[in-house]
């Protein structure tokens, strides 16, 4: 429609139509001199009018020596939720490029977990490390729905064992900064991760490192320690520097044992020279307050329980000892996926000291060990050959298995709030080294059909499963959509690997 010599209007109608319940569209549009255009000195103004969630309204006005026949415009429209929201659960893209130039031959595993409208988590593995563990990772997340303000996020990182790292994004409408996060647009977001396993460390390092907490703290060096031994130092201060009582300097490749300090802080220092660089070393610190628990005898996920009362720690007694027991001490340690087995008979060798808990009876609920029914705090009829052990669980936490072990057993899927199974039509070894992967482990050694290690209950998630066996995981390959089967519980399907890392 014209409205004058040199004014045009017209109306362009969306292929799709944007939601009704959501921000109001926004449209930029711009306008350009077409290519068989010889005015180029001319000058043309554009606006938008009449958005609605179907269409809008752009006009121009040109001017100068010519008419403007040939200008076009591009424009883009875009509708997004307000306050670092979406209305409804987003579907999320993410990618890992290389950091490092020279490590080309690597492979890092990327997935999605717990989307919902507010937070996702980005979870990140090492699959393949020709060249050494990554040093430098960048998550780049795609938000396939825009948002009309750009979110605010906040971001966690926690590494799990299998150097499996977790990373947590909050959408929020909080002013939440936080060191590592890029600029965030309407559409992406970019977070630079430092990996905590790096090739080696530089020459004439002195780093140093304060540790504070509003209680004791306890420090603990975990595999591998590898420092240039009698040149290259680790040093652990009772207190908040280096003026304070050393409590122990460490150098080579033996581990070093836990320390615990005598106050709220710690100070750690490492300093090398300039001849060979090493790998380094990585330790966890947690705080000794009454009733905090650790693994001792195992590694970080998995070994004997010991807890911290009257300021010392010890053992609990295996008597009733179950898997609700294991639950809560894994639950208390930070693993989302609770444990997978819980062992009596000092599985992974004897304690010293008390024995602190017996007939320890949780519900599997409780946030904390102490808050489980037991005998009283060293009331016992024990001795340390009958210390409990428990094995917790990482990895997914939309994967389990179920009716068997650790790393064998029944395949259950977590899906719209309920756990189910998944039926075992066109179940191969491809799609078992995905479930694998999934739950931490390298590849699968089996896979089995009908009910290998019994029938399941409730839902039949996940039919005709059809992976290619490189996919992050398993409801990323192709199935026949959740809830839709023509199984019975007779049909679940099974795997079983090897347990290797």
């Amino acid at each position: 429609m014209a409205a004058g010599q040199n004014c045009q209007c017209q109306y362009t109608t969306f292929s799709r139509r944007f939601p009704t319940s959501l921000t109001p569209v926004r449209v930029f549009a711009s306008v350009n001199h077409g290519g068989n255009s010889s005015q180029v000195h001319d000058t043309v103004l554009i606006w938008v009018e009449d958005i609605s969630t179907s269409s809008f309204k752009t006009c121009v006005v040109t001017g100068g020596q010519g008419i403007g026949a040939n200008c076009t415009i591009d424009w883009l429209a875009f509708q997004g939720a307000q306050s670092g929201t979406f209305p409804t659960v987003p579907y999320i893209q993410t990618t890992v490029q290389h950091g490092t130039l020279d490590q080309l031959n690597d492979a890092m595993d990327v997935w999605i977990e717990s989307i919902s409208t507010t937070e996702f988590e980005v979870c990140l593995r090492e699959s393949r490390t020709f060249s050494g563990p990554h040093s430098s990772l960048y998550v780049i997340v795609n938000f396939t729905e825009p948002f009309y303000v750009s979110p605010k996020i906040w971001t966690s990182v926690k590494l799990v064992p299998s150097h499996v790292m977790h990373v947590l994004f909050v959408l929020t409408s909080l002013d939440h900064t936080t060191a590592g996060v890029d600029p965030v647009t309407l559409a992406t977001a970019r977070l630079s991760v430092k990996s905590s396993m790096g090739t080696s460390y530089s020459s004439n390092v002195n780093c140093g490192w304060t540790i504070t907490s509003n209680a004791k703290l306890e420090l603990a060096f975990v595999e591998p320690f590898q420092t240039e031994r009698n040149f290259d130092f680790v040093y652990v201060y009772d207190g908040n520097s280096s003026s304070a009582r050393l409590i122990g300097r460490f150098s080579g490749s033996s581990r070093p044992g836990t320390i615990e300090s005598s106050s709220n802080q710690l100070h750690v220092r490492f300093t090398s020279d300039r001849s060979s660089q090493y790998y380094g070393l990585k330790a966890v610190y947690r705080v000794l307050n009454q009733g905090s628990v650790r693994l001792m005898g195992g590694s970080l996920y998995y070994g004997r329980v010991e807890i911290f009362y009257n300021d010392q720690w010890g053992t609990v007694c295996d008597d009733a000892w179950d898997l609700n027991d294991a639950y809560v001490v894994c639950r208390q340690l930070g693993f989302p996926r609770l444990a997978s087995s819980a062992y009596t008979g000092a599985t992974y060798g004897q304690g010293t000291g008390p024995i602190w808990m017996d007939d320890v009876a949780c519900s599997g609920s409780e946030s904390h060990l102490y808050d489980c029914r037991h005998r009283g705090w060293g009331t016992h009829n024990c001795n340390h050959a009958e210390d409990s052990s428990v094995v917790c669980r990482y990895g997914s936490s939309n994967l389990r298995l179920a009716s068997g072990g650790y790393y064998y057993g029944r395949v259950e899927v977590y899906y719209s709030g309920r756990w189910g199974t998944v039926c075992d039509d066109y179940w191969d070894i491809n799609d078992a080294h995905v479930v694998c992967r999934q739950l931490g482990f390298s590849r699968a050694t089996h896979q089995y059909h009908s009910a290998y290690y019994g029938q399941g209950s409730g839902r039949i998630w996940l039919d005709d499963v059809t992976c290619h066996g490189g996919e992050a995981s398993l409801s990323s390959c192709s199935h026949r959509g959740w809830g839709s089967h023509n199984c019975g519980h007779g049909e679940d399907a099974t795997f079983f690997n090897d347990g290797k890392k």
